[in-house]
Parts: structure tokens; sequence; C-alpha cells
């Protein structure tokens, strides 16, 4: 009688185990005008020099959680990097702003998208440097340059007492300067090879992980309608390869949020501080904000619940970011849940004014 008490404490301790996990994520994260020699210690823009604590001293109240994630959508390098021929926009940072970053709070970065080639391979070889220097002195994690095998490797980290799975897959520079990924030369997986995808998935899959996490750096620029077959490839990775978080960012403008077979997808978080990019905030109302989203997951053996979701509309993400307030917040969260249902119907994620 005693083994069998013995075993039911036991497999009762199994299914009651559980943990919460808070979650904060943005968008697009850079920090220079296109072609910009990058300064150590501000930014030059608007006709003024802004040092990198006042860039974000209106928004890093918001910032917050056990992972805080953003998309890097920039070359780091410390020196002015000489640009390949026949990019219209390049964009190269100071590691002294993503330390910034780091400082208020962001511990994972996607570092895939279609400018981590901006300045060729010398400018992957500063990039991967840097984060590597990143996570080894501060601790954070990242995905999404390396080489070949790693990037088709999750990054798996520990966090909260829970075992997280990371990958990051982006679009390469439109054929102009992006040195491809391969077995020997730093790259990114790229969104639109067939093969990349499919490894990626299958890695994604085989991992051991409680919670699995996918950035997707994807979209029409400036539509806040998701792409034609988006929904497939995004929703692809929850039924195949398990992921419970699939967070998008490249259309500089906010899309559709849902919750899919209890996984939370966000198809495009728009862009968080993006000095390179144009100054949107009067633009019509669904192409005029970016969103911080939060969410608080419950993990357990067996499955991943998120329990609360929360949306923060911002504007200001050109040069110095901003939670909205009031009827400015209202109108924007009206805006998002209705292009959700249009979108997405009954998995559509409807937030609270």
């Amino acid at each position: 009688m005693k083994k069998l008490l013995f075993l039911i404490t036991i497999f009762s301790f199994n299914q009651a185990f559980s943990r919460r996990i808070d979650i904060t994520m943005v968008g697009d994260i850079g920090f220079n005008k296109n072609k910009q020699t990058p300064q150590a210690n501000y930014v030059e823009a608007y006709g003024q020099r802004t040092e990198w604590r006042d860039l974000t001293s209106q928004i890093k109240s918001n910032i917050s959680g056990d992972i805080v994630f953003g998309n890097i959508e920039t070359v780091i390098s410390d020196t002015a990097l000489v640009q390949p021929a026949g990019k219209k926009f390049s964009f190269q940072s100071h590691p002294n702003s993503i330390e910034h970053m780091i400082d208020i709070g962001f511990n994972l970065f996607s570092m895939s998208n279609n400018h981590a080639g901006d300045y060729g391979r010398s400018g992957l070889n500063s990039t991967y440097s840097w984060i590597n220097y990143f996570s080894d002195t501060f601790g954070i994690e990242y995905h999404g340059i390396g080489t070949l095998g790693e990037v088709l490797q999750p990054t798996v980290f520990q966090n909260s007492g829970l075992t997280i799975a990371f990958i990051a897959i982006g679009i390469d520079g439109f054929g102009l300067s992006h040195a491809p990924v391969s077995e020997n030369q730093i790259g990114s997986l790229n969104f639109r090879s067939t093969s990349h995808v499919t490894k990626a998935l299958s890695n994604l899959k085989k991992v051991s992980a409680d919670l699995k996490i996918v950035s997707f750096h994807h979209g029409t620029e400036g539509t806040s309608r998701l792409d034609s077959g988006q929904k497939e490839i995004f929703r692809r990775f929850v039924d195949e390869g398990g992921a419970n978080l699939v967070i998008g960012h490249h259309p500089h403008v906010v899309r559709a949020v849902e919750i899919y077979n209890d996984s939370l997808i966000a198809y495009s978080l728009g862009n968080f501080l993006l000095i390179g990019a144009a100054n949107i905030d009067s633009r019509p109302l669904g192409q005029s904000y970016g969103l911080i989203l939060k969410a608080t997951a419950d993990v357990g053996r067996n499955n991943v619940r998120f329990e609360r979701l929360e949306a923060i509309p911002i504007q200001g993400m050109h040069y110095q970011p901003r939670a909205l307030t009031g009827e400015a917040r209202r109108s924007r969260i009206d805006y998002l849940n209705s292009l959700s249902r249009s979108d997405l119907g009954n998995t559509s994620v409807v937030f609270g004014n």
C-alpha cells in the first residue's frame, strides 16, 4: 500500500507542474539614419544630437518582463563600414546603442532581417562579434546570425526555470548586398528559401523545450492586411514545429493578433525605435502606430496557455517612442481588434480598452 501511495503522489506532482512567465515583445530597432556613421554616445537626427537614454526616456517604463524581445534591424559596428554598391538603404548602429537597450531590459533579440547584410561580409562579421560579446557579457540571448549550422538550430536557453527554444527567420537584402549564409560564412536564414524554412521547422520540432518562440521578419511594407500565404506559414510553425509564440515584424505597421491552437501569433508589431524609418505619426489610423505586446504564459508539462494579453499602442517610433493614452490609444485598439477579426475570424484576440 505504501508503494502505491508513493506512485500516486509522484503522478500528481507531475500533473501540477506550472510556471508563469511574463513576455514583452516589440518590433524593429535601429539607431541611425540611412548611411550615417555610428556615434558612440548619441544619435544625430532631426537637427539635434540625442543621447541613448533620452531616446527611450518616455517608453522605458513599459519595458519589463522575464523575456523582453526586439528585432535588431541594423548592422552593429563601432567604426564606419564601407557600404556595398547598389543598396538604397543601409543602416549601422554603434554597439553602445544596443547595450542601452539591454540596460533598459531587453534580453532576447532577432538578428535575421533584410538589413543584416547592409555592409556585406564586414558588417555581418562585426554584428556577429558584437552580439556574441553582449551574450557573453550580459547574458542576453539571440538567434538569426551565424553559420548555416548555427542558424538552422534553435537557440536553447533557461529562463524562469523553463527551457526555451528560439529561432529567427528573415529575408535577404533583395540580392543587392546580402552575403548568403553557408557552412563557413556568417549570414541569416532566408524566409524565401524553402530549404531554410523546412530545415528550421524540422529542427524546431525536434528540440525539447517548455516554450518555443519563432521570429519572422516578413511582409509587404506599409500594409496592415496579411500577405497571401502568411497565415499558413506562421501557423505551420505552430502545427508542425510546436511553436507556442510566433512574433512577426518588417511591414513597419501593426497586423492582426490571434490565439491559434493555444499559441499566440502576432503577425507584425510594427516599429519600436527605428531612427532610419519615416515619421508615420500623422498617417491614417491603421498605419500610424507601433505595438508593444505583453503576455503572461502559464507553462505546464504538456501545454502552454496565455492567461493575460495587453496591447500598448505607441507613436514616435522614428525618434522617441511613447505610449499612447486616452482616445488615441482607444482608437488604435479598436482598429486592431477590427483588423484581427476581419483577417482571422474567431481565433482573433480582442484587446480591452
